[in-house]
């Protein structure tokens, strides 16, 4: 997890039809997608360091939601809520739409700025 992985769009808890790639209020970059590993070495100064966005999966399940007019627009979107680091550098992380877990291994500049000993 050293780069950015093809997937399907997917946001940071953010981001609605009229604000479709939010802020982040970290970084100031819009939201790409995925879970990101921020660099907050320079509090003042974050940047974003690698990012994964996990593809949809045959179980994902679409999301909906309902509409003014009565209606409901649904898609199908990885929602990934829950994330835990070891102290090896892996991270996991769950999805919420039945994508299921995903494993990942903090590589490259990133790993070096995280300094894990393993």
């Amino acid at each position: 997890m050293s780069s950015s992985d093809a997937g399907s769009p997917t946001g940071h808890h953010g981001g609605t039809d009229a604000v479709p790639n939010p802020k982040n209020p970290l970084t100031g970059a819009e939201e790409a997608n995925g879970t990101s590993i921020v660099d907050i070495r320079d509090p003042y100064h974050p940047t974003e360091v690698a990012y994964h966005i996990p593809a949809v999966a045959e179980n994902t399940d679409k999301r909906c939601i309902k509409l003014d007019n009565g209606g409901q627009r649904c898609k199908v979107v990885i929602q990934t809520n829950n994330v835990e680091v070891d102290d090896r550098g892996y991270i996991y992380i769950v999805d919420r739409a039945n994508t299921g877990m995903h494993i990942l291994e903090l590589t490259g500049a990133a790993r070096k700025i995280v300094n894990f000993t393993n």
